[in-house]
């Protein structure tokens, strides 16, 4: 059975698979502060679902910024408690497999580009929009070559951050509720504001055939009102790329991890 999971600023989720392609089982549950208390809750999830069966082959996106060998987080403005706690070496020592690491907003880039929403698409551009704000840059179904991975959420937009500006944690500490809990029209125009120059400018950056985006938060955009916004100030191009919401919902990530495995073993689907 391969094992995938799917470590967010709030919530962690784990996935199995029997064949490499789809996902036959998923659970979710707050993410712990404490990383020795996530990883022993992963693999407790995991050993869950699997049951009696081995264990083949492990992926998972955890978020941050991740350091060269993809071993732990260097920096995590949602995680702080788990930058430079030794991912790799805990999982690997408790699975017994090699475990392969990335950034989650990455995974769940790679998961619609192979799976979901971007399939079939050259370059697919995935911003994610949930308690923070992350993404990536998709080619040919792999995750772009970077140096030091892809955080769209931290590009300035005036003085402030676009997670700053449209994340769900910061706009929770704004209004005094969770996003979700948010009904103010008039905040949500101005969210769908800021999130399309986001837009426009990882449009500019990355050059996509499709932007795919996802996160809790991109439910509650009014979604004409931002693709208005993008239209009308993306002038240089003769059209606007496609902007369309995943297909995968919460298990983007999860399919991602697929994706990455079956990169290992010599091809990707889709």
């Amino acid at each position: 059975m391969k094992v995938v999971f799917d470590v967010g600023g709030s919530h962690m989720r784990v996935g199995v698979s029997a064949d490499g392609g789809e996902l036959v089982q998923v659970t979710d549950v707050v993410t712990p502060v404490n990383p020795e208390e996530g990883m022993l809750t992963l693999v407790d999830m995991a050993k869950r679902m699997v049951g009696e069966e081995k264990i083949t082959a492990v992926a998972g996106g955890v978020a941050g910024v991740w350091n060269a060998e993809k071993s732990k987080i260097l920096g995590s403005p949602n995680l702080t408690s788990w930058v430079d706690f030794p991912i790799k070496e805990k999982l690997q020592a408790m699975w017994g497999v090699e475990v392969r690491l990335e950034n989650d907003a990455a995974l769940g880039a790679l998961g619609e580009a192979v799976y979901g929403a971007g399939k079939n698409k050259q370059i697919v551009a995935y911003l994610a929009v949930g308690t923070g704000v992350g993404g990536a840059r998709i080619v040919n179904g792999k995750i772009d070559e970077n140096n030091l991975g892809f955080e769209p959420g931290h590009q300035y937009i005036g003085e402030s951050t676009l997670e700053e500006l449209v994340g769900g944690r910061s706009l929770e500490k704004k209004y005094g509720k969770r996003a979700e809990d948010i009904t103010d029209a008039a905040v949500w125009e101005e969210v769908a504001r800021h999130l399309a120059v986001g837009v426009v400018n990882t449009i500019l950056l990355w050059s996509p055939h499709i932007v795919v985006m996802g996160g809790s938060v991109i439910r509650s955009i009014p979604w004409e009102k931002m693709i208005e916004e993008v239209s009308s100030r993306l002038k240089v191009y003769p059209w606007v790329p496609m902007l369309v919401r995943r297909s995968l919902g919460e298990k983007a990530g999860l399919y991602g991890g697929l994706a990455l495995l079956g990169q290992d073993q010599g091809g990707s689907r889709g």
